[in-house]
């Protein structure tokens, strides 16, 4: 965590300038539409009171109308027309009565006639316009009609388009240089970090990440002393009696025995450096598992087959049952699952014990059972089990040629495969480690 990190920097920018520079278009957008409306519904008012107000308080003969009130609706930008019975127009403040058609058909004109009063939009599609009409009847059953036309908001959009394009850019450039300074000072907390040091964490919600850090790197630590001694007991021996043998200091009768020493502690340590290049290959691995459909009772069938030499020299009884079940996964690891875990039951049991491999078929998800008559666990190892390099008993694994990373690598495996693995010992009497696979 000491060293900079380009890519999260690289990633808090671009996150923040593109959030930043789509919140500037929503709220541009949401305010021009926003202000727009505002604009529309006051011009909607307008011609409405005006409207009204003309109805309550002029009495509005042809004469009136041709007088005063067309040099009071000229100065307000608000159209007035009246309308007769026949839908025949005789006044309009803005345009001359005789260019225009009969307006009987108008929308509005039918609503006033209809209801007594009626409002109505609408669009020009040539000149980019809304016109908001409101009509009333009279009490002499003409058609008082006042109207006002506004630009529509995307000739608004198109006559502003200059200047919000202006106003975005500026936007871009202040939105870089801000960007730029608060991603640098969020991620120089992040790049300072030292999980090597007890050191308080700037930000409290880093505090779970570098806690997992420093965990990860205690393991890592724990795992590169485990392997330099576990490396380092067997390579001592065979130095040991290697040396023996060539400076002549061994006897005649020693030699063959000195020789079969060296051969246990250099296949115990092969067989150490590939449990720990397995591990790390599953490490390594994430998205490249090929799943295909693998029968559980065929796969233990023959993995206790492979192991009765073992079973037979521990006088030890293996037995499978169950249902002929198959589930989706990766035959070679679940092989390997079997493997480690009938080997570890045969390898602790007791003389003349028992191990039981049960395929089970249960409600929610597919069981593999594994039960044996061993020496069993004390239940406060019980959590640790799993671990890399743990061993309950260090002489006993050392002496029945175990590495430690057996479980390890089961529980990897079972991971990979969306499962769990619960274990029920008690000591001298037993083990029984049960695998749930989903369906």
């Amino acid at each position: 965590m000491g060293k900079k990190n380009p890519q999260l920097k690289k990633k808090i920018y671009n996150n923040m300038y593109l959030m930043t520079i789509c919140f500037t278009f929503f709220v541009t957008a949401v305010l021009s539409i926003g202000f727009f409306l505002i604009f529309e519904s006051q011009v909607k008012g307008n011609v409405k009171s005006t409207a009204k107000f003309l109805q309550d308080n002029f009495v509005l003969q042809l004469e009136n109308v041709m007088g005063l009130n067309h040099k009071t609706i000229s100065q307000t930008n608000i159209r007035m027309t009246v309308i007769d019975k026949d839908g025949v127009v005789v006044y309009d403040s803005h345009i001359l009565k005789e260019t225009l058609e009969n307006h009987g058909d108008r929308p509005e004109v039918l609503g006033a006639i209809a209801n007594g009063s009626s409002e109505v939009s609408r669009f020009s599609d040539t000149f980019l316009e809304k016109t908001f009409y409101y009509a009333v009847q009279l009490d002499s059953g003409n058609i008082l009609r006042t109207s006002q036309s506004t630009k529509s908001i995307y000739s608004i959009f198109i006559t502003i388009i200059g200047l919000l394009v202006g106003v975005v850019l500026l936007c871009a450039i202040a939105c870089h240089f801000f960007a730029n300074r608060l991603t640098s000072k969020l991620v120089r907390p992040i790049n300072e970090v030292n999980i090597a040091l007890d050191e308080p964490v700037i930000y409290e919600e880093l505090t779970p990440f570098v806690q997992t850090m420093k965990a990860q790197e205690k393991r890592r630590q724990e795992f590169s002393a485990n392997v330099s001694h576990e490396l380092k007991t067997p390579l001592t021996t065979i130095s040991g009696y290697s040396e023996m043998i060539s400076s002549g200091i061994a006897k005649e009768e020693d030699i063959t025995l000195f020789s079969d020493k060296i051969h246990k502690e250099a296949t115990r340590m092969l067989s150490l450096i590939n449990d720990i290049i397995r591990l790390s290959e599953l490490d390594e691995r994430s998205d490249e598992y090929r799943f295909i459909k693998v029968n559980l009772l065929e796969l233990a069938n023959s993995v206790s087959e492979s192991l009765q030499y073992i079973a037979d020299e521990k006088q030890v009884v293996v037995a499978v049952r169950g249902e002929n079940i198959s589930v989706n996964g990766d035959g070679g690891m679940l092989e390997e699952l079997f493997y480690n875990l009938i080997e570890n039951a045969i390898k602790y049991n007791k003389v003349g014990g028992k191990v039981i491999a049960t395929i089970a078929q249960m409600p929610s998800n597919i069981e593999i059972i594994i039960e044996d008559t061993g020496i069993g666990i004390d239940s406060e190892y019980h959590h640790r089990v799993f671990e890399r390099f743990y061993r309950v008993d260090k002489s006993r694994s050392k002496k029945t040629g175990g590495t430690g990373l057996g479980l390890a690598i089961v529980k990897h495996i079972i991971v990979v495969h969306k499962g769990t693995i619960k274990l029920e010992s008690v000591k001298n009497k037993g083990t029984k480690i049960t695998v749930a696979l989903p369906k």
